[in-house]
């Protein structure tokens, strides 16, 4: 387990994993044929390929490595219940969050701050829980992500 403050501090290139303990399951990439990219909560962490993430300090997006691809607040609507999706990197406001210490990590976006949230009313296909924007509760598991190194 490495603190979310590794993320800020780390190298700029420095790969990491989301991990939510509420679900037991990391951030992952589901390959779709469009410019946009669903996001789910995968309880297979395999911290590889579409679960390695790099946090830009600078344009303070959050990058699926390898990749151009960014976590983004779907439209730009800083609405409670907004898919979080991965979008082509475009520096815009809703692809800028901050790593919080209380393990949330916060949209950026028009200065009202609303956490990341594992939806689990909302599942892909496979049954699995997706992303989106909520109000931020205090204790609330869902809302509460470990940053991990890869082994």
């Amino acid at each position: 387990y490495i603190n979310n403050s590794w993320v800020i501090s780390g190298n700029r290139d420095s790969v990491f994993s989301i991990f939510n303990a509420g679900h037991n399951a990391c951030l992952d990439l589901i390959s779709e044929s469009n410019s946009k990219k669903s996001l789910i909560m995968n309880k297979n962490c395999h911290y590889t390929e579409n679960q390695n993430l790099i946090y830009d300090v600078s344009s303070k997006q959050i990058r699926i490595a390898e990749t151009n691809y960014c976590l983004d607040v779907e439209g730009g609507y800083n609405v409670a219940g907004t898919s979080v999706i991965a979008y082509q990197c475009h520096n815009g406001g809703n692809q800028k969050w901050e790593f919080v210490s209380d393990k949330t990590i916060r949209t950026l976006l028009n200065n009202e701050r609303r956490c990341l949230n594992v939806d689990q009313y909302h599942l892909d296909s496979s049954g699995n829980p997706t992303l989106t924007i909520q109000d931020c509760s205090l204790n609330y598991k869902g809302q509460e992500f470990v940053v991990l190194s890869p082994p």
